[in-house]
């Protein structure tokens, strides 16, 4: 099994946040199952308002 480093993670959730591809696109893209991405989805959501509030200011949309 795949090791995922934070950042690709982060890198996968973002993605998968998007929704230009479905979780089943995106676990065959990366791999890993379906249930895995939506952990690593509720891990990120949970641990959200952790972030510096000064990255938060600098981010465009």
């Amino acid at each position: 099994m795949r090791h995922f480093s934070s950042e690709e993670k982060t890198k996968i959730v973002l993605a998968l946040l998007q929704e230009d591809l479905t979780i089943t696109q995106l676990s065959s893209k990366y791999s890993v199952t379906s249930k895995t991405l939506q952990n690593w989805k509720r891990q990120f959501l949970e641990n959200a308002s952790f972030l510096p509030r000064k990255k938060w200011d600098k981010i465009h949309y």
